[in-house]
């Protein structure tokens, strides 16, 4: 009964197609890894992209805001010169506190503008 049993497992597993189905699922493993190795890369290649992008805009902001600031620096020094910066300054910071208000003006517009009486349609492009 065992001798049957081993010749039965033997004719089995030295088949052709045991063999055939044993290979296939090797390479389907094997086709499995890289496609995941590959859609690794690609997530990482983008997010390095998008980093990149961040960067570069961070860094033409700051440039922005020097420039802003020693044009703002220079007005100063010009108006101290002539004998009216104090009156520039207070009217500088009064323009900041504007900003400020409008801003927040700004963003309760648009909570606003969200409790419409249809919600549900976006009027964004």
């Amino acid at each position: 009964m065992c001798f049957a049993s081993l010749l039965l497992q033997r004719r089995v597993f030295m088949s052709y197609y045991f063999l055939h189905v044993v290979v296939d699922i090797k390479a389907l493993k094997i086709l499995a890894s890289r496609g995941v190795e590959l859609f690794h890369t690609t997530i990482v290649k983008t997010v390095k992209a998008r980093i990149e992008e961040e960067k570069k805009s961070m860094d033409q902001l700051k440039r922005q805001e020097q420039k802003y600031k020693k044009g703002k620096e220079r007005m100063l020094n010009l108006t101290q010169e002539s004998g009216e910066g104090q009156d520039l300054q207070k009217l500088s910071e009064d323009d900041d506190e504007n900003k400020k208000q409008t801003n927040r003006k700004g963003t309760a517009k648009k909570k606003k503008k969200k409790q419409w009486w249809q919600p549900w349609v976006d009027h964004a492009p």
